[in-house]
């Protein structure tokens, strides 16, 4: 050291060995957290779920196989089951 207060690079920094911490390689945890993150990656991606219709009702019917769906799942009372356009589409 050149001077006693301020410690020289070399004894702050030690040589470039490829040791890490307590000595062991670092190339070692490089290979493990490589591992590590490689796993997450495996894992396959959630299914989207298909929404076909609701209850018996399927996208696609004809008016009258809707109202037999309806009257079959919900049994509503006569005359409560009505039709309408949708604004939207």
């Amino acid at each position: 050291m050149a001077d006693d207060t301020e410690p020289e690079p070399d004894d702050i920094i030690p040589a470039n060995d490829n040791q890490g911490p307590k000595g062991q390689p670092t190339a070692f945890c490089l290979v493990f957290l490589a591992a590590m993150t490689g796993s997450a990656k495996a894992q396959a991606p959630p299914t989207a779920h298909v929404v076909s219709g609701f209850r018996g009702a399927v996208f696609g019917m004809a008016s009258d196989e809707v109202r037999r769906a309806i009257a079959t799942d919900l049994k509503p009372a006569v005359g409560a089951v009505t039709e309408q356009d949708n604004p939207v589409v």
